[in-house]
């Protein structure tokens, strides 16, 4: 049976909808009907989506729960999603022990799909998993 859907009242303030929420079902007021079967996605958006997924390996971890609740606060104040800052934090990782570890030449070959090399004057750039590019800082080490 096919539930009626209520109509959303009509709000004097932020707060009072805050109130009403707070205590009601959103889904008694926007509820849509999800059809059988396939949901259309776009093709190009399909294709990264997979393409990205390919590029990732499932890890499991054991962390305390403090550093998960820990990086969970941090991430909802960056906006992102703790895991995403987590995958971050073990990437800067990275590279700071490769840039102590390998001369500059060892660092480019090690790193030659994600550095774009540019004029020693502006110095290297990497590319994050997103595209964007940011400097790169390397300190070398006797």
């Amino acid at each position: 049976m096919k539930k009626k859907r209520k109509e959303v009242p009509s709000f004097a303030s932020e707060e009072e909808e805050a109130r009403f929420w707070a205590t009601h079902d959103t889904t008694d007021y926007y509820s849509e009907e999800v059809p059988d079967g396939e949901i259309e996605v776009d093709p190009e958006f399909r294709a990264e989506v997979l393409r990205r997924a390919r590029r990732k390996q499932l890890l499991s971890l054991r962390l305390e729960k403090r550093q998960i609740a820990q990086a969970k606060r941090i991430s909802r104040k960056k906006g992102i999603a703790y895991q995403t800052l987590m995958r971050s934090w073990i990437e800067e990782g990275i590279r700071s022990e490769l840039a102590k570890e390998f001369s500059v030449q060892a660092f480019r070959e090690v790193t030659s799909d994600a550095v774009e090399w540019a004029p020693v004057e502006e110095g290297p750039t990497l590319r994050n998993p997103y595209g964007k590019t940011e400097p790169l800082e390397i300190a070398l080490h006797d």
